[in-house]
């Protein structure tokens, strides 16, 4: 099946050492926030949206996974053409790989492994999923019914018994401020299995992201054949 428009999928290797020290020198303390700035100071509107910086403790280097209307070839000729010398050195070019995303077949059973933020909007506010549905069930209980919740809606069908919450803290959001102060609010990956129900609808889910806040590293799908949630490698 082709798609009605095209999408591509990226994994960019990131220089930590050499990401902390770019963002270092503007002042920017919050890998999330200074990620975002980077992507946008190197492919402006092009920038890979959403994405997931994948990092392991103590590790030099880690990975950028991400989605994106461009083909890789023209996100390296950008960045070659007008990207900065420490800008390349935090997010080398020849280390940037892409491929067309073709579609998963109604049908298909996948693992699929996110970072999210899983608030409910109340006004101007941002609630947590957990406390806005008044604490009823369990933290992890809560996000996986959101979770499964907005996937339904775009053509996945996730197995509740199969979600599990496998990363959770609760951390500033970096883009926003409420009285000088930055609001606290849940960060959580999530990992579970379902299945394709709607081809389009999930094509369309990959591109668009799942939750708020997809421009600072959250809501990217990262996929993998069907396996068991509580298995501990991650996706992709």
């Amino acid at each position: 099946m082709t798609p009605a428009s095209p999408l591509h999928f990226y994994a960019f290797e990131v220089d930590l050492r050499e990401f902390d020290r770019w963002s270092g020198m503007r002042d920017i303390h919050d890998r999330d926030l200074a990620t975002h700035s980077l992507l946008a100071e190197l492919f402006g509107e092009g920038a890979p949206r959403p994405y997931r910086l994948v990092t392991v403790r103590d590790a030099p280097r880690g990975t950028l996974y991400g989605y994106g209307p461009r083909p890789v070839d023209d996100l390296r000729g950008t960045a070659e053409t007008l990207g900065a010398p420490d800008q390349l050195a935090a997010l080398p070019v020849d280390r940037m790989r892409g491929k067309p995303m073709p579609m998963v077949p109604g049908g298909t059973r996948v693992s699929v492994e996110t970072r999210v933020r899983p608030v409910r909007r109340n006004g101007s506010r941002e609630l947590d999923v957990f406390i806005a549905d008044g604490r009823t069930e369990s933290r992890e209980a809560a996000y996986a019914r959101w979770w499964a919740d907005t996937c339904a809606r775009s053509g996945l069908d996730l197995d509740h018994d199969t979600i599990r919450l496998v990363a959770f803290s609760l951390v500033p959001f970096s883009a926003k401020r409420r009285r000088g102060k930055r609001p606290i609010g849940p960060d959580a990956v999530l990992r579970g299995v379902g299945k394709v129900t709607d081809a389009d609808s999930f094509h369309s889910l990959i591109a668009r992201g799942v939750g708020r806040h997809r421009a600072y590293g959250y809501g990217a799908l990262l996929l993998s054949p069907a396996r068991s949630a509580a298995n501990d490698g991650a996706a992709p």
